[in-house]
């Protein structure tokens, strides 16, 4: 499924709320569900400005590389195939949890 990007890339600034947020604007109950980011696309020009911002919230250059594994652990993954201000939910991205 093909939808358009939820979020403005400056909402990124906010840090790693900003990615939960994300998540959640695209469909995902953090209280219900687990989430596969490798199952989320963007556009990979997107995914580094989205990233860049993310970054930019951290204080310290040290921060700020944190910030930046954060998102390439947990952020969404990037295809320069991709249209840009798009995001692909490939079937999976979000599974019921099991308790």
């Amino acid at each position: 499924m093909l939808i358009d990007m939820p979020v403005a890339f400056e909402d990124f600034q906010k840090g790693t709320s900003s990615l939960l947020d994300f998540y959640a604007k695209l469909g995902w109950d953090s209280e219900k569900q687990l989430i596969d980011p490798r199952k989320i696309v963007l556009n990979s020009e997107d995914a580094n400005e989205a990233m860049t911002y993310l970054m930019s919230s951290g204080e310290t250059a040290e921060e700020q590389a944190q910030l930046g594994l954060f998102w390439m652990n947990q952020g969404p993954s990037h295809s320069p195939d991709m249209p840009k201000g798009k995001v692909r939910l490939e079937a999976g991205w979000v599974e019921d949890e099991t308790k």
